[in-house]
């Protein structure tokens, strides 16, 4: 329920730039910590999972680093108004935006996947962008008790490096892995 209404929300909004801008404006504190936690640069590039029709974490992140960002979704529709939203922001050079599931392989090395709050199945994913020969940094955020049935659990066996509080209802941290 609270998935389809965020999802709903975000291709509403993102018909308007003034509320474009509003809601990446409220994920600004969120995308600084996590881009402090994973040491995010301007050499970076960045595959983000589950963009949304507004991808503010893709924004903020190229906003702010320079860092290539590949986004991708696996629902058409966000992906549309997604490209439509970066293409209005122009950063259509640094962010590329991908209607593709987040299990599938891309062929670009990345080295650091920022996996959304609604992004499942987890384990399969964080396993399929895993490395041997280039390590990569992984950031989760984990939601809270109360909403932990909306959304997938980190494997038991992930090794948390780091984590970061974040004031947001549904999560309470980010971590690094």
């Amino acid at each position: 329920m609270i998935k389809t209404s965020i999802r709903y929300l975000e291709k509403l909004l993102s018909y308007n730039m003034r509320t474009i801008r509003y809601y990446v404006g409220l994920y600004e504190n969120i995308l600084e910590n996590e881009i402090e936690l994973a040491n995010i640069k301007a050499d970076d590039t960045v595959l983000h999972i589950g963009s949304g029709a507004i991808p503010f974490s893709a924004i903020l992140i190229a906003q702010k680093t320079g860092a290539k960002v590949i986004t991708v979704d696996n629902d058409r529709n966000a992906v549309k108004r997604s490209r439509k939203v970066v293409n209005k922001l122009r950063l259509s050079d640094v962010i590329e935006v991908r209607h593709q599931d987040g299990t599938a392989q891309i062929a670009e090395r990345v080295t650091v996947v920022l996996l959304a709050l609604q992004t499942r199945p987890l384990a399969e994913i964080i396993k399929r962008h895993q490395t041997d020969h280039a390590p990569v940094r992984f950031i989760a955020r984990i939601p809270e008790p109360g909403y932990r049935h909306h959304y997938d659990t980190l494997p038991d066996d992930i090794n948390i490096k780091q984590a970061i509080k974040q004031d947001m209802k549904a999560f309470k941290k980010s971590v690094l892995f």
